[in-house]
């Protein structure tokens, strides 16, 4: 796949975030949600990363007075969309390690180490008093 590239620009008369793949581009405005909207968007195509031109860095040249932080407000748009999807794996995972801790069985199997880095899994995964 290739790299989302995105860029500031004029188009029809409004400042907007152009985000090219190829030779598609999404465009969107240059606010605050079009920023985070931008972010989303790239996460949703499986982009793993994007690349910038310096016209994000100095969105004042396109839109005088803006004071956008675009790159950051993106960055903010696929966290926020990453963490949305990794939520019902989170879940997941934490109803099988409850189940497991539960079973007295399952932790009658572990040796001493495995016990100690399933301790350290349940209390990250912030599932509560085990009793």
């Amino acid at each position: 796949m290739v790299d989302p590239y995105v860029s500031l620009e004029m188009h029809d008369g409004m400042a907007v975030i152009k985000v090219a793949v190829g030779k598609n581009a999404l465009r969107f405005p240059l606010t605050k949600a079009g920023c985070l909207a931008a972010g989303r968007d790239i996460f949703k195509m499986d982009a793993p990363h994007f690349m910038c031109s310096s016209s994000v860095d100095f969105p004042q040249l396109i839109k005088p007075r803006c004071r956008l932080d675009v790159r950051e407000l993106m960055s903010e748009g696929f966290t926020k969309a990453m963490d949305e999807a990794e939520r019902p794996r989170k879940k997941l995972i934490s109803k099988i390690v409850t189940f497991c801790n539960m079973s007295a069985v399952f932790m009658s199997k572990l040796t001493d180490e495995e016990k100690a880095l399933f301790d350290v899994l349940y209390s990250t995964n912030h599932i509560g008093d085990r009793s």
